[in-house]
């Protein structure tokens, strides 16, 4: 019996080693991964004085504006950070908290019941943006599940490493890191076809929506910093409003008894037909988000808080 529990302790411990040694080496991110155009995102918003028009979302906003038809019309410099939802709502609301400054503009566009999003993901940013580290904290059982889905993942990387040397990367021609333009709209779609379905449709439950507290800590500090910070509604397709109704009004009844953060617009504002969304349920195709730019620059102008926001920046 001994001779077999050696046996077994020393198999874990040379899986315990292995495991060491893999985790030592660098995670193998894609050069051109779309996580890496939060680098150009920043480089704009750290070249430019403010006031500054910052948007702040998840995807929504990345495919859904025209930032620099807004650019124009509004004469203030627009910066969209706006990246993907899947960074959650910590990430997006504390990028936009340590980013904005006196005399700043910004829009934050949250997806409905947007969750704490997916920790992989947020790594993957921060390998290229490290800076990014400060937008999110892992609890204890995130950061062991993380460390091993690495461990695992470094391991087939090193397994797979002669195969993939011989095979050059494949680029997704929507979603990489040179899909943006200068004020870091995604563009990389304009001119394309709509993909045959719409992905992302769900029904959506309702359920006490943490980010309303977080929404609610970056209204007192916007105060602090001098800033203006306007929630809006995503833009969403026709049939995915229709179907979930009800619980996105019950849940506008609550942002507006709860919410710190003043809201500029209707859930039914950026409510558009299937037809002008791209890929999924959120992401507005070349004809929507001229439609929601113009819709949005029309709320701006005639919303007293925002106009006059505006007139203020304008005259800085």
């Amino acid at each position: 019996m001994r001779p077999l529990v050696i046996k077994v302790f020393g198999f874990l411990f040379l899986l315990a080693v292995i495991a060491g040694a893999l985790s030592l080496l660098p995670h193998q991110s894609s050069p051109n991964d779309y996580m890496a155009g939060i680098v150009q995102k920043h480089a704009r918003l750290d070249s430019i004085p403010g006031p500054r028009l910052l948007l702040a979302a998840g995807s929504n906003m990345a495919f859904g504006v025209n930032s620099p038809r807004l650019e124009k019309e509004l004469d203030l410099p627009v910066v969209n950070l706006a990246l993907h939802a899947g960074l959650g709502y910590q990430f997006i609301i504390n990028e936009l908290e340590q980013s904005m400054d006196s005399g700043d503009i910004a829009l934050l566009s949250l997806e409905y019941f947007l969750n704490d999003g997916d920790p992989r993901l947020r790594q993957r940013t921060e390998e290229h943006f490290p800076p990014a580290a400060n937008y999110h904290e892992l609890s204890l059982f995130q950061a062991g599940r993380l460390r091993l889905e690495n461990t695992r993942t470094q391991l087939r990387q090193w397994l797979q490493g002669a195969v993939k040397k011989s095979r050059p990367p494949r680029q997704n021609p929507i979603y990489h890191q040179s899909a943006f333009n200068a004020q870091g709209d995604i563009v990389s779609f304009l001119g394309k076809e709509n993909p045959t379905l719409l992905k992302g449709r769900e029904t959506v439950f309702f359920r006490n929506w943490e980010a309303i507290e977080a929404m609610n800590r970056l209204a007192a500090t916007a105060q602090k910093k001098q800033v203006k910070v306007f929630f809006l509604y995503p833009a969403f397709a026709e049939s995915e409003y229709a179907k979930n109704k009800k619980v996105i009004a019950q849940l506008d009844g609550v942002l507006k008894t709860d919410l710190q953060l003043e809201i500029i617009n209707r859930p039914e504002d950026f409510v558009y037909p299937d037809q002008l969304f791209f890929d999924t349920v959120y992401h507005l195709n070349e004809q929507g988000r001229e439609r929601r730019t113009s819709d949005l620059l029309r709320i701006l102008r005639n919303q007293t808080a925002s106009r006059k926001a505006l007139e203020q920046a304008v005259a800085r």
